[in-house]
């Protein structure tokens, strides 16, 4: 349930990777087809499925650095119940390479969904959108990608692409995907 990864390694090739074994890396920033593993983990990235499975932080267990004075040095372990000494490796993810190069990560990885299921929920306002929201966590539903788009921004997607993901009189619009046991799905969506 883990992956040693150096940090070229783009993202989106080791989700590919380890789905194909039937696990799951699952931070998903909006560049994983060309950001790389170890900027996510600089930036700490998040993305849509931080909602319910948080952001790169949640899943880097260990790390190898060049500091700048050279010296090499490991943090974290292969455990994921690490609680002895300094969290290192939370110090640096995040750290933009500020503290440190990053030079070698292990990720902790979970089973993939067995399946998933989108839907797309489109609004006249954004404050219906953040209502819908509301109601959807406060009946227990928890997305693994909840994503709200404004107007600009289907605006800006029709401009680039030629065609519109929501009709006209759209001014929010979530996307809104579930995963789990597929018999829990269709509830969760309706």
């Amino acid at each position: 349930l883990l992956a040693v990864v150096e940090p070229n390694v783009i993202t989106g090739e080791l989700q590919r990777a380890v789905e194909r074994v039937g696990l799951f890396y699952p931070p998903d920033p909006a560049s994983l087809a060309v950001s790389s593993i170890g900027g996510n983990v600089a930036e700490c990235a998040g993305g849509p499925r931080a909602f319910k499975y948080g952001t790169t932080k949640r899943y880097v267990l260990a790390l190898e650095a060049v500091l700048p004075t050279g010296e090499i040095v490991e943090t974290g372990s292969k455990a994921v119940k690490n609680v002895v000494g300094y969290d290192l490796t939370s110090l640096l993810v995040g750290s933009e390479g500020t503290l440190a190069i990053i030079t070698k990560i292990i990720v902790r990885l979970v089973a993939k969904p067995p399946a998933t299921r989108t839907l797309r929920a489109t609004f006249a306002t954004v404050g219906q959108a953040a209502a819908a929201v509301t109601a959807m966590i406060a009946r227990g539903i928890e997305p693994a990608t909840l994503e709200l788009v404004d107007r600009e921004s289907l605006d800006a997607v029709e401009r680039m692409h030629g065609q519109s993901l929501a009709p006209r009189e759209t001014n929010a619009m979530l996307l809104v995907e579930v995963d789990g046991v597929a018999s829990s799905l269709r509830e969760q969506l309706a």
